[in-house]
């Protein structure tokens, strides 16, 4: 799990490392909506194709989209398709709508998630954006 990763597979390999396919779409979206809000500082230079940079900045709805997909690649798995969660994201989940509106319950998973994310060997923390 030590070796580096690129900056375009660096979140997918964050979500399969740390979470594997034991997501459901609940955490699925909170995961899209930590990648979207959330800068990500690394533990040391990680990224093979960028072995300078130190943070990682939040990614677009597309690069959450693509992520989580990965974690699904070669399944015959809908959530294996990166418009499974992004239009899941933007639709039924509301987007903005439902980040803005987090319920208890989702705003404690989300800590939760967090901390199982700090835990990854790369990551050093995960702050929200400015």
């Amino acid at each position: 799990m030590s070796e580096g990763t690129t900056i375009y597979d660096f979140h997918g390999r964050l979500l399969r490392d740390t979470f594997g396919r034991d997501l459901n779409d609940r955490h699925a979206f909170l995961l899209f909506t930590l990648f979207h809000t959330h800068q990500i500082d690394l533990a040391a230079p990680v990224l093979t194709d960028r072995p300078l940079v130190l943070q990682v900045c939040p990614i677009t709805q597309r690069h959450c989209a693509e992520a989580l997909a990965s974690v699904w690649s070669g399944c015959d798995d809908p959530r294996a398709k990166p418009a499974y969660s992004y239009w899941g994201w933007n639709g039924e989940w509301e987007a903005y709508h439902h980040v803005e509106n987090l319920a208890g319950e989702e705003a404690e998973r989300l800590r939760q998630l967090i901390g199982q994310l700090e835990r990854h060997p790369f990551v050093s923390r995960i702050v929200p954006e400015d």
